[in-house]
């Protein structure tokens, strides 16, 4: 339902509102179809190969399933703050730039929060050995870890709680205790 703020757009905005929540959900359905396909493995042939149990794509060492969670996360979260219209007080340029950046944003805070959680679970599993092309193998417990996928969804999706884990984590490892006013 739209909020309070919502009812105060023009007929306008809201048709512009309208017109850029459809293009933000075909940009999402493209853009998944397009990297898949595009980085999908072929054969010989050139004709698309299918991947055995275990065998992941990777991008930055991060497997692309994750990314594009990350991604998808990140054009949800759009789409949530275009359907619920909150804080919108008009459709401009400012809210155009934000479509634009969040799923990039997203896309990076949510490999980021994978590299956290992935760090924390090698810590109660075995470590991974590195392959012959120098990418680590993981354990089958963390190549099998839907929970991960999720993981960098919400990464996407939330910057706040993004920030807020990486923020811990730093501390954390610098030893910087948390001041009773910081949150």
């Amino acid at each position: 339902m739209p909020t309070e703020e919502a009812r105060k757009l023009s007929s306008q905005d809201e048709r512009r509102l309208f017109g850029l929540t459809v293009l933000v959900v075909i940009v999402l359905l493209v853009s998944l179809a397009a990297v898949t396909y595009a980085i999908w493995p072929r054969d010989e042939s050139g004709e698309l190969k299918r991947l055995q149990p275990g065998e992941d794509l990777f991008v930055m060492w991060v497997p692309i399933a994750i990314l594009q969670w990350a991604f998808t996360g990140a054009m949800v979260s759009v789409l949530y703050r275009l359907a619920y219209r909150t804080k919108i007080h008009a459709v401009d340029l400012e809210l155009c730039t934000w479509i634009i950046a969040k799923p990039f944003i997203g896309l990076f805070m949510g490999a980021c929060v994978y590299f956290l959680a992935l760090a924390g679970a090698k810590l109660l599993a075995q470590a991974p050995q590195p392959s012959p092309a120098g990418i680590p193998q993981q354990p089958d417990v963390l190549r099998d870890a839907l929970w991960l996928n999720v993981i960098a969804f919400v990464g996407g999706f939330s910057d706040e709680l993004s920030i807020g884990l990486i923020t811990r984590f730093v501390r954390g490892r610098l030893g910087i205790r948390e001041h009773e006013g910081d949150k």
